[in-house]
């Protein structure tokens, strides 16, 4: 399975800036597209269908983001995501933005969501397919640790930023 799935997508004009740079928290936006559209393109896994069947479903608790370059509008930006971590109640999804050829690093997010019980309204645990899901597509040989050694990291690993 493709750990490191990967899509395009052209920064549009709603979300820019004064400036015609991808605003802040759109950001936030694209990445959560691009995993939602990686979860059904590369899994076959869609989230509202999961959720209307099992009444569960993910909500963000956090993001943690580095802006490293700004994305302009009309441009070409690459976004791959990837799972960094999982429990039996959450998961850490990475996102990172690229150049249209995915040579300079825009921006790079971990994202970290809790698994609920939709009716309840609480935590609930990943059922046994959705860990089995996980540990096949959880990326190895990344750094965890924090977002700045993640950074040097991948322009170690050849992407400049």
């Amino acid at each position: 399975m493709e750990k490191h799935p990967m899509s395009k997508t052209v920064v549009r004009f709603q979300d820019c800036d004064a400036f015609g740079h991808l605003n802040n928290a759109s950001f936030i936006t694209y990445f959560i597209n691009a995993r939602e559209d990686h979860l059904r393109d590369y899994y076959a896994f869609d989230l509202y269908e999961h959720a209307r069947l099992s009444n569960e479903n993910w909500f963000v608790g956090r993001h943690e983001i580095a802006y490293l370059r700004p994305a302009a509008l009309g441009e070409t930006v690459s976004i791959q995501t990837g799972l960094l971590h999982f429990s039996n109640r959450s998961l850490v999804v990475e996102g990172v933005m690229f150049d249209k050829d995915a040579n300079k690093i825009k921006a790079v997010q971990w994202t970290t969501f809790r698994y609920v019980n939709l009716q309840q309204g609480r935590a609930a645990e990943h059922p046994e397919a959705i860990n089995t899901l996980l540990a096949g597509v959880l990326l190895e040989d990344v750094e965890r640790e924090s977002l700045d050694r993640r950074i040097r990291q991948l322009k170690k690993a050849g992407n400049a930023a």
